[in-house]
């Protein structure tokens, strides 16, 4: 049974960092559709993720396929991967969170996506 990923490749690269969370930046993009409007950029870093969950198994198969580098623990991104604001965040901060990406994503001002008005 084949599961789709809720990080993928992304199809678009050159993107510049208008959202940031700990260790990664990030493109947000309000016009896209929920589950991919958040872009991670080349160098995020991602914490350790639950071995038991759906952000270790799409990480594993972006790992295979050279979009992430595993480090000890931790994965980095090496080219662009795609998820929900959600879903990449709980990516970011690593296992035992289940944040709203909303919240936790922060413009360079400081501002969340959700306090900005963007959601």
């Amino acid at each position: 049974m084949f599961l789709k990923p809720k990080l993928f490749a992304s199809s678009s690269s050159n993107k510049t960092a208008n959202v940031f969370l700990n260790q990664a930046s990030g493109f947000y993009d309000k016009s896209a559709k929920a589950g991919e409007r958040m872009t991670l950029l080349e160098g995020s870093i991602l914490e350790k993720p639950d071995p038991s969950g759906w952000i270790y198994r799409d990480l594993e198969i972006l790992a295979n396929q050279g979009h992430v580098e595993r480090i000890g623990a931790k994965y980095k991104v090496i080219k662009p991967i795609t998820g929900s604001t959600s879903g990449t965040a709980a990516a970011v901060l690593g296992v035992g969170f289940k944040p709203a990406g909303y919240q936790q994503w922060k413009f360079g001002n400081g501002q969340s996506i959700y306090d900005a008005g963007e959601k």
